[in-house]
């Protein structure tokens, strides 16, 4: 994953040790494979819009729904071009946010979930404190994030990540 991020030839890694010292990732990847060698000009970490719109006027909570809407039109899904993303609002009133990061080699790509939960936690709360989600994704997406038979405009209930 780390070649597929933007300018990911400059990017550094700092070996600890008796010496400590850096090395550029393609030193210890000299071999590696990134969006480049599959067509893609952009890579992790772009400025990206992928255009989505919602098909109706959102339901319930206006600017959870924006804001998902925004975190999916900024995931990074070349590969599947099935973006989407996540609001999750805390108990506390705050909003963030949670994007796709697709991996050309799939199983390290981050869920929209994953990230949120990411953010939950870099903003000092806990799952626990979600009390909302909303999930924006194509209607016909041949990737889903959601799962189970809930609609995903619903509460999210965080029990089940015990």
């Amino acid at each position: 994953m780390l070649n597929e991020l933007h300018r990911a030839e400059a990017l550094q890694i700092f070996l600890p040790g008796p010496t400590p010292r850096s090395v550029l990732v393609r030193e210890l990847l000299p071999s590696g494979f990134g969006p480049m060698d599959l067509g893609h000009s952009s890579a992790l970490g772009c400025e990206v819009s992928n255009g989505l719109q919602l098909l109706a006027a959102p339901a319930g909570d206006e600017d959870l729904v924006r804001m998902a809407l925004v975190s999916a039109n900024r995931s990074y899904a070349p590969y599947s071009a099935c973006p989407s993303g996540v609001a999750l609002q805390l108990s506390s009133g705050e909003i963030v946010q949670g994007s796709y990061w697709e991996s050309c080699a799939f199983n390290p790509s981050i869920s929209p979930v994953q990230a949120g939960i990411v953010s939950v936690i870099s903003a000092g709360a806990s799952p626990a404190d979600i009390v909302a989600c909303v999930l924006v994704q194509l209607l016909d997406a041949r990737v889903s994030q959601a799962h189970g038979p809930a609609p995903v405009s619903q509460p999210w209930q965080p029990s089940i990540l015990a």
